[in-house]
């Protein structure tokens, strides 16, 4: 029975659409199951790699798994395509801001600098582009108060 069922799933895998892989993981990413979504994706980018909403979707996907790695080479994708989407930008630097909190947890602060930096830069690019993102001024603030610039974070 096993055989079979693989059978099938590889059968599912070359004939389902681009557009029904990226429905399945829209699905499976509204309800939260990211592994499913990024594996749909996957299927999805496949069949077409240019497709930079695709590209954000995996990232964002792999960002909630905690795939930070991952996931930045998804985003950075999804910037060669589309380098001025402000939300691009704001995942970008999230996944940054992951990235230097964990290395700061090892005692790493050169590295951890480093990613929030990175972070800061792709946040603050966001918030150019929409002045508007509460979260972008709030996550640049905590950034900046991690440098001990409180006078930058207030005024932010």
């Amino acid at each position: 029975m096993f055989g079979i069922s693989k059978i099938k799933d590889e059968i599912v895998k070359k004939i389902k659409s681009f557009e029904g892989w990226v429905s399945d993981g829209d699905n499976y990413l509204d309800i939260g199951d990211y592994e499913n979504a990024a594996e749909c994706y996957y299927n999805a980018l496949s069949k077409n790699s240019n497709d930079d909403k695709v590209w954000y979707s995996m990232a964002y996907a792999l960002y909630k798994l905690g795939d930070y790695s991952a996931s930045l080479d998804a985003i950075d994708e999804a910037l060669k395509i589309n380098p001025k989407n402000p939300k691009y930008h704001y995942l970008k630097g999230s996944i940054y801001y992951e990235l230097g909190k964990y290395v700061d947890e090892s005692y790493n602060l050169e590295g951890s600098k480093k990613y929030l930096e990175e972070a800061f830069k792709h946040i603050n690019i966001c918030y150019e582009q929409n002045k508007q993102n509460t979260s972008a001024l709030i996550k640049m603030g905590k950034i900046l108060i991690y440098f001990g610039e409180f006078e930058k974070a207030y005024n932010v």
